[in-house]
């Protein structure tokens, strides 16, 4: 008889008042000699997880009925750190002293200790699993002995490097190296370097050390690259009739001067009760379908990250960058919301559609605000003044609205940092909110507010981003 991890558990959970030994637990189970092999290799999993604890004698008990916590760590700079346990709200404040060997995003096993300072306290006492993985810092290298000083602050130990796992990096150089063996708190852990990205200030180390410090992925397999290529010939193969072909309508995309890609393009027209408001975005769920290598990367990175003059994109550009980009005067599959407002900005009404869309201007910001500040009508925005009129009154009428119903807009201050062609900063310039970006945040928000209702009203589990009411002594100390 086969029994699985889920009914292990629940059986030491039943019979909490009596830690059992392994084989005194099998036989309580009822299992037959040749189920024991499994049911031990279970049990070990389970330990090694930290869902079950070994006691003295080696007696088995569940680890959150035995004054011991399971989680991930999480290290401040101060070399204090937090102990995060799915399901428990509060974290378990663990003392460096108390920390062992544990590192920032290890999962750890501590026991709770007591309570100082209104918080719950404890003391790491397993290492469950590692979660760093790869650690950037300087090399620097002494007549007897070699260590890295890692970049990230919540790493407080040098990590000392053997010659012979050095690979002949040379002193003050940044490099990437591995943890290799560190069960002494009283010692340095010990290393291997596995990359060496060159001397600070060179350029683009800085770039590889961002890359290398947060494991991002650098390269597309094979077979995800093959199956790009694939699914980027079917636009060739879609029929007008199996979606609203909107190729006629004025549609146009908005975005940073620099931008590679284009998700998202807009319209707006002016109805006798009101506006109309049409958000179009691209439809990558056409290529990238459920259980294709594209959709597993995909899943695995998550999301592109964006950093200064460079992108580590979630697909591959033949998609990112074309085929899912809606680029000017080409045709491209969209998902579309249209959105009718009254004259005060209430909306009224919408509805979804897959679509065939057009994009019949590619517009930054700039050449939108350079339109509102001066009037002056260039090439660019001939195609589609009179749509960018009616959006720009549509905007004013939203942010209006949304403002007098007690929204908060947060204007914090960002930087531009300008790359030469070589990757080497240049300088640094203060990024301006325009008004052409609250045009487009204005119709974003508008999209998602619509989205958020249609899946309510429908009953749809989804994730929302929710702001809870402030606690009152915050808000007072705030007053």
């Amino acid at each position: 008889m086969k029994i699985s991890p889920q009914e292990i558990i629940q059986f030491i959970k039943a019979k909490s008042d009596h830690p059992m030994k392994m084989k005194e637990l099998s036989h309580a189970l009822g299992l037959t000699s040749s189920d024991y092999a499994s049911f031990r290799n279970a049990v070990k999993k389970l330990i090694a997880s930290g869902e079950l604890i070994k006691l003295k004698r080696g007696r088995i008990g569940i680890a959150e009925e035995l004054n011991v916590r399971v989680g991930t760590i999480s290290v401040a700079k101060g070399g204090f750190g937090f102990l995060m346990t799915e399901g428990i709200d509060d974290d378990l404040f663990i003392a460096q002293s108390k920390l062992l060997t544990a590192l920032d995003g290890d999962k750890v096993m501590a026991r709770i200790d007591g309570i100082e300072g209104g918080r719950q306290t404890g003391t790491v006492i397993k290492i469950i699993e590692r979660g760093i993985r790869n650690i950037v810092g300087l090399f620097q290298k002494s007549p007897t002995f070699s260590f890295v000083v890692p970049d990230n602050k919540k790493i407080q130990r040098d990590i000392y490097i053997p010659t012979k796992l050095s690979i002949k990096a040379k002193d003050g150089q940044k490099v990437v190296c591995v943890i290799t063996e560190w069960d002494d708190p009283n010692r340095n852990p010990e290393g291997e370097i596995t990359e060496i990205l060159g001397f600070p200030g060179q350029p683009r180390v800085d770039m590889l050390a961002v890359i290398k410090s947060y494991d991002l992925p650098e390269a597309f397999p094979e077979e995800v690259l093959d199956e790009a290529e694939i699914e980027s010939a079917k636009l060739d193969e879609i029929t007008v009739d199996e979606r609203i072909d909107l190729t006629k309508e004025c549609i146009y995309t908005i975005d940073p001067e620099d931008a590679k890609d284009h998700d998202d393009a807009i319209s707006v027209i002016k109805l006798e009760k009101g506006f109309r408001l049409s958000v179009h975005i691209a439809d990558v769920s056409h290529y990238v379908t459920e259980g294709s290598e594209l959709d597993k990367e995909a899943f695995k990175r998550g999301n592109s990250v964006y950093l200064p003059g460079m992108v580590v994109p979630m697909l591959p550009e033949v998609l990112s960058n074309n085929i899912c980009s809606l680029k000017l005067n080409k045709k491209r599959l969209a998902h579309s919301v249209s959105i009718d407002f009254d004259k005060r900005g209430k909306m009224l009404n919408f509805s979804f559609s897959d679509t065939l869309i057009k994009s019949n201007a590619k517009l930054s910001y700039e050449d939108v605000q350079e339109y509102f500040d001066s009037g002056e009508v260039t090439a660019k925005i001939r195609k589609v003044k009179e749509n960018l009129d009616t959006a720009r009154e549509l905007a004013n009428i939203l942010t209006y609205k949304r403002i007098s119903d007690g929204s908060l807009d947060f204007d914090l201050p960002e930087s531009n940092i300008i790359l030469n062609k070589n990757g080497e900063v240049i300088d640094l310039a203060a990024k301006i909110r325009l008004e052409s970006h609250r045009l487009v945040e204005e119709f974003m928000l508008a999209a998602n507010q619509a989205v958020a209702l249609h899946l309510f009203r429908n009953a749809q589990p989804f994730l929302y981003r929710v702001h809870e009411k402030p606690d009152s002594d915050r808000l007072q100390e705030f007053s």
